[in-house]
């Protein structure tokens, strides 16, 4: 009872709100049932992040932003002693994507494709068009799919797959 009562003083306190005290009990209860005052995912940020692995990371960036219209996160690129990146971070609409070197945690895309993305976008002939021109190699051209969507599929320069749709009913 006496945390309770300490609580309950912490929000309605006579002399002013105890934010220290509030903080506290916060921790005290998340940590009683194993989760972290953190949560489990980062404010604004997706469940899953997909982490492409690119031999060339800047050049990787300029054409994803070219062809796809996708948006560094700058604030995330991260440099390694000899200045080429060993990290970064793009916008996708709502969602975002990891990009980094190959190395311990992923190899080279040139050795094999291991992955595909799925990503919805708005207007997807103009999306093809636009990744078109910037020479992304299409595979599927953009097609009304039994399901729902409209897509198509897309090889961007260092073979990673991409499929981008949008519904249509």
């Amino acid at each position: 009872m006496t945390r309770e009562l300490t609580l309950i003083r912490a929000l309605y306190p006579d002399d002013g709100f105890d934010a220290s005290v509030l903080r506290g009990e916060k921790h005290r209860l998340l940590a009683s049932i194993g989760a972290s005052a953190l949560g489990a995912v980062p404010a604004g940020s997706p469940r899953i992040i997909p982490y492409l692995i690119y031999d060339d990371v800047a050049g990787a960036i300029a054409w994803l932003q070219r062809a796809f219209g996708f948006r560094e996160r700058e604030a995330f690129r991260m440099l390694e002693a000899d200045g080429s990146i060993g990290h970064a971070e793009m916008d996708v609409g709502d969602s975002q994507i990891m990009l980094g070197p190959p190395s311990i945690h992923g190899d080279s895309p040139q050795r094999g494709v291991s992955s595909m993305l799925h990503v919805y976008v708005d207007g997807v002939d103009r999306h093809c068009d636009r990744a078109r021109a910037a020479g992304a190699r299409i595979v599927l051209e953009p097609a009304d799919q039994p399901w729902g969507q409209r897509r198509y599929q897309a090889t961007d320069p260092e073979g990673h797959q991409w499929h981008f749709a949008e519904r249509i009913r």
